[in-house]
């Protein structure tokens, strides 16, 4: 059997961690891993074909008992690969970003690469089971690298918060996948349901269960899935994690675990229990309006520089369920988009803030001032991450963002607000969201790094040559995929399109 870059992907930060028990060089060990997985990344989509359809596709029947038949299978189609890649991009530039003299190396480099591991396992999971292992396999790292490394007298109150939601988030969304199961199977009438995602949804298609069913386990779906990324109102654990993790711990959570959420609601409950989303696509949108319009209010009053990077973050899921609402193929193609530029751009922006403080000692924006005047590099990279974040034409999130206001405009409702449909009007608070985004991050871009000095004194020494590179490896990104985002857009739409059967929602 060939070798399948999807097993470099996942087996070289497996492997590394494997590595990390014979004391071989941590950082070095961690290096290597992560840019294996880009090699893979990138090997994976040399091979993407036409058609969108799932390719590199390998796996074997891990359980076939009691009803049920497990399959441990792996393959990537034009929807998941770039979540892939931002997985690898992101997992490089935080292992890059570690400082050298982290305490316990070797078993925090561990944490980053099983994070990594379980992360694009999670995207490029055949199995619905396995979707859901892998994600769990990242989490206990996550709360490992916040509880034992975060920073701060909150961090033992944030880990066990943050443990506490994730779990009940977990144990929601084991319940629906549990409940789906046990639809899918009652509607077709088989002794055996397959875990395979391809096959519920053909089998969904076939046998589609009653509208009452697809509501109750769509509400199930969407709650588990929901608390995870941060959804309003089930957000308040995210802003507070984000601002006692270390950075790269940050960078992985923000930028490529959250995104886990929105990926599993389209590939399981937009695809196999459509009458399910239409019944919920009310109330997600009103839920979306507070991450964008309550969350986006909120984190204009933030104080601390992390504490608002990471209220940014849990705002802007907010037009990341704006285009699953739609459920057009513009729209979700716009989730994929705005995905990898805002992975890219909160990572970056959570390693310019643990710059910061390991330089001056503190990250509230009343003390600090004029940064840029003595590490220019901090300020230039804060405002170009900072303007990607608002959406700046020619950087990656722009079009995205453009893709779900245009995918969302006039997308079916089942009610509507006067002469439009409602999430017409969502797309129009959605659009005040972008002037509050401007607000924050422009006023701290001009309090923390152009502004006046502040109370603090700044530590002026050069920057490491490795955080300069990652750093401008994710702002190198960000310009590729905003200046020419045809190749993601159409790897996204193409897959989209053939997961679904060749049309939207």
């Amino acid at each position: 059997m060939s070798i399948s870059p999807l097993f470099v992907i996942i087996g070289a930060p497996l492997l590394g961690v494997l590595a990390l028990l014979f004391r071989v060089p941590a950082r070095l060990v961690a290096l290597g891993s992560t840019g294996l997985m880009c090699v893979g990344a990138l090997w994976a989509a040399a091979g993407l074909p036409a058609d969108g359809g799932m390719y590199y596709r390998q796996g074997f029947d891990w359980l076939d008992a009691a009803g049920i038949r497990v399959t441990l299978g792996l393959g990537v189609d034009g929807f998941s690969l770039p979540f892939v890649m931002l997985t690898c991009v992101v997992a490089l530039a935080a292992v890059m970003v570690t400082p050298r003299n982290m305490p316990r190396a070797a078993e925090f480099y561990a944490c980053l690469l099983l994070i990594a591991a379980g992360a694009a396992g999670s995207f490029l999971a055949t199995d619905l089971f396995f979707l859901y292992v892998f994600h769990e396999l990242a989490l206990v790292p996550t709360f490992l690298g916040i509880g034992i490394w975060g920073d701060g007298p909150r961090r033992v109150f944030v880990t066990f918060q943050t443990v506490i939601y994730l779990a009940a988030g977990s144990i929601v969304l084991l319940a629906g996948i549990l409940g789906l199961l046990w639809v899918l199977r009652n509607a077709s009438g088989s002794a055996m349901v397959s875990t395979d995602l391809a096959a519920l949804r053909d089998l969904a298609a076939s046998h589609a269960p009653g509208a009452g069913a697809q509501r109750w386990v769509f509400g199930f779906l969407l709650a588990g899935f929901g608390i995870l990324v941060g959804l309003f109102p089930f957000h308040t654990w995210a802003p507070r994690a984000y601002a006692v993790a270390p950075a790269p711990v940050a960078m992985l959570h923000a930028g490529v675990l959250k995104k886990f959420g929105v990926y599993g609601l389209i590939r399981v409950g937009l695809a196999v229990l459509p009458e399910g989303a239409d019944a919920w696509r009310g109330w997600l949108l009103v839920m979306l309006l507070g991450n964008i319009l309550v969350i986006g209010w909120a984190t204009i009053g933030q104080k601390q520089l992390n504490d608002m990077l990471g209220y940014s973050s849990v705002m802007h899921m907010g037009y990341l369920f704006l285009g699953v609402a739609a459920g057009t193929n513009l729209g979700l193609t716009g989730v994929v988009l705005l995905s990898v530029g805002h992975g890219l751009s909160i990572a970056g922006l959570f390693a310019v803030s643990g710059m910061v403080l390991e330089r001056s000692g503190t990250l509230s924006m009343g003390q600090l001032g004029g940064i840029a005047s003595r590490l220019p590099t901090l300020g230039f990279a804060f405002a170009v991450l900072g303007l990607a974040s608002v959406g700046l034409p020619g950087l990656a999130n722009f079009a995205g963002e453009v893709s779900i206001l245009f995918g969302s405009w006039g997308a079916r409702s089942h009610w509507a607000w006067g002469p439009m449909p409602a999430l017409s009007w969502g797309v129009v608070a959605a659009a005040f969201g972008l002037i509050l985004s401007a607000v924050y991050m422009l006023r701290a871009t001009q309090t923390v790094f152009f502004g006046a000095g502040g109370s603090v004194e700044v530590e002026v020494r050069p920057i490491p040559v490795a955080w300069r590179v990652a750093v401008f490896l994710l702002i190198g990104c960000l310009l590729a995929a905003g200046l020419a985002p045809a190749g993601l857009s159409a790897a996204a739409s193409s897959g989209l399109a053939e997961w679904f059967g060749g049309v939207g929602l």
